[in-house]
């Protein structure tokens, strides 16, 4: 059954503003990538890969976010561009970067000197995290009995 009359309103419409709302809080600190950016811009193709479309690039951390370190006075982490390498695809999709956070794509071939050295004084040069989180492969001091 159509209605040709329009619902009546039973209530007003409130004047005045709204209801007072808290501001939502950031669930990641904010970063600086203009640097990061820049370095996946420059070289244009996913390391791993080759794909070579920008927009479908990402700055990929090597080691991880939580590595990134506030510059001097400010509350903004910086993101070093030795800490990332360009990348294609998402978190969520089956590109390079969502493989590699997945721990399905060994990155150490494709890291650079540099990016090797950096990853390392993020782990306080810790190499068998680091070859873990590179690699995908769990790394480990010989047991006893095997290193004499």
């Amino acid at each position: 059954m159509k209605r040709n009359v329009p619902l009546a309103r039973r209530t007003g419409l409130r004047r005045g503003p709204g209801p007072k709302r808290k501001p939502m809080k950031r669930s990641q600190p904010r970063r600086n990538w203009k640097d990061a950016r820049k370095k996946v811009e420059r070289e244009g193709v996913c390391r791993v890969c080759g794909f070579g479309m920008v927009e479908g690039l990402e700055a990929a951390h090597v080691i991880g976010r939580e590595h990134d370190r506030c510059l001097s006075g400010s509350s903004v982490r910086y993101v070093n561009p030795d800490s990332v390498v360009p990348l294609c695809g998402g978190v969520l999709t089956r590109g390079c970067h969502g493989k590699y956070d997945a721990h399905q794509l060994d990155l150490l071939p494709y890291l650079t000197g540099e990016e090797k050295e950096q990853a390392l004084r993020d782990l306080d040069w810790d190499v068998f995290a680091f070859l873990h989180r590179t690699t995908g492969r769990m790394f480990g001091p010989l047991p006893e009995s095997e290193a004499a």
